[in-house]
């Protein structure tokens, strides 16, 4: 963010906590100032220069110019750039911004939840201006991911499962298949039970709009591209030689083979009616599992 924006995440985020602080009343709460008292405020408190605070400002301010120019569209959430949520200042003059310090809190709350997925309160146009944030947030998705996919083998080893994970498509032979269709996060079975599972982990941005939700949703159930076809794919793939597998993971012969979603949080695709394919949350994932 210091090379894309000019500050840090932290003094982005310190300067939604200066900001949220900023002194009014509740008969008056919002405050007209300066912009180059703003500037000192986070020079004096975030130990920051004042170039970090001017860029910090520049990204956490509305102006009217810019707002008239992208035009309200609510439903757009994140999709949209120019927002009280995500730009808490508004630019009054060349030299004054107004304060709102209750938008601050919210969007130093937003902005930090996102960061922790991975992600920003950013639409994409912002974004690709930004090539070296998106990078830096792709690779703690990546992380993300990764550390979802250990979390469910730890858990299915310690619960007696036979279990194989990130079976890449050059690696098939190694659970007795000639070839995949994807790479499989996981195939599983127990000894003592028939079921052999076929898992992939999803580690799911939160969405909060209905045009989000649609697009979560189609996420899992495009007839082209969805996951729920990419996963039954690999199920088929397994089920067509399941007596290999079930060799190769050293269990006895399955007498089904099933996929399963695995997320952190809840999916809007899990709540479809007649899901096509079973979801469940990583808290919720011990109790299917020792069930089935």
């Amino acid at each position: 963010m210091l090379t894309d924006l000019g500050c840090t995440a932290t003094a982005l985020l310190g300067a939604c906590t200066v900001l949220s602080a900023w002194p009014v009343t509740n008969e008056h709460p919002t405050a007209e100032v300066a912009l180059v008292d703003v500037e000192t405020e986070l020079v004096d408190q975030l130990d920051v220069d004042r170039a970090q605070a001017q860029a910090a400002l520049a990204a956490l301010t509305l102006t009217g110019a810019d707002l008239a120019a992208e035009r309200v569209q609510p439903w757009k959430a994140r999709a949209r750039d120019h927002r009280l949520l995500t730009r808490p200042l508004i630019r009054l003059t060349e030299h004054t911004v107004l304060v709102l310090p209750w938008n601050s809190a919210a969007t130093g709350r937003v902005t930090s939840g996102y960061l922790t997925d991975g992600l920003l309160p950013w639409p994409t146009s912002r974004l690709d201006r930004c090539p070296t944030v998106r990078s830096a947030i792709d690779q703690v998705r990546l992380q993300r991911t990764r550390v979802l996919e250990d979390q469910v083998d730890e858990r299915l080893r310690e619960m007696g499962f036979m279990v194989r994970s990130r079976i890449k498509p050059h690696h098939a032979h190694t659970i007795g298949l000639a070839a995949l269709p994807g790479e499989i996060d996981h195939i599983a079975m127990h000894p003592d039970k028939g079921v052999l599972w076929v898992i992939d982990d999803k580690d799911l941005a939160e969405v909060f709009t209905p045009a989000e939700i649609k697009r979560a949703v189609r996420q899992f159930y495009d007839p082209k591209k969805g996951e729920v076809g990419k996963l039954q794919a690999k199920v088929d793939t397994v089920a067509a030689d399941c007596t290999a597998v079930a060799d190769a993971l050293g269990v006895p012969m399955p007498t089904s083979v099933q996929g399963l979603f695995v997320t952190r949080r809840p999916s809007p695709a899990a709540f479809v009616p007649r899901p096509l394919m079973a979801f469940v949350t990583l808290e919720e994932f011990d109790g299917l599992m020792a069930a089935g």
